[in-house]
């Protein structure tokens, strides 16, 4: 993996935390989570670093709470409709779009 991939990575990991704290607060109820994921999971970036990090997710949600577990199981499901429903949208780079000034 390319260092400019393993921060991408990062990056989708971190968005994924601020919603299971949103979720864990009470700030995203589980239908608002659901719209969230369902736009989390159509890029390949957030593909991929659930493909490589979910087990690790999955060990850790495991061990905590009922919205943990809750947060878990959401993510699981969303994940897997978006791969269902097709490929992923591919990534733009921000760096190589045109529109820049």
């Amino acid at each position: 993996m390319t260092l400019k991939r393993h921060q991408q990575h990062l990056i989708t990991s971190l968005a994924l935390g601020e919603l299971l704290q949103r979720f864990r607060i009470g700030h995203l109820s589980v239908e608002k989570l659901a719209v969230k994921l369902d736009g989390h999971f159509r890029g390949e970036i957030a593909r991929e670093q659930w493909e490589r990090e979910g087990p690790g997710w999955r060990r850790t949600m495991e061990a905590g709470d009922r919205r943990d577990r809750v947060f878990v199981r959401l993510v699981d499901e969303s994940y897997r409709a978006a791969v269902a429903a097709g490929p992923a949208s591919a990534l733009l780079e921000f760096q190589d779009r045109s529109d820049r000034s």
